[in-house]
């Protein structure tokens, strides 16, 4: 996202996971990764946040969603 948030500030999220399971949960912002700068277009803002509370067939859900596919963004 462009539109980045703090760090620590807290979300509610509802997405879906492929296969149509849909999870709600309390997170906050962990870290973030700024707009590029001129010389880096390659680069793209974002980030990460830590779930707060989310239930234990939730965590299973997104835990099998994470093993089975790769990360879109790879630092390097």
């Amino acid at each position: 996202t462009w539109d980045l948030l703090p760090v620590d500030t807290p979300l509610s999220l509802s997405f879906i996971l492929p296969g149509g399971r849909q999870i709600e949960a309390t997170a906050r912002v962990s870290w973030l990764r700024e707009p590029p700068s001129s010389s880096d277009q390659n680069h793209q803002p974002g980030m990460g946040v830590v779930f707060d509370e989310l239930s234990d067939a939730d965590r299973q859900a997104v835990m099998q969603f994470i093993r089975e596919r790769a990360p879109l963004f790879h630092e390097g």
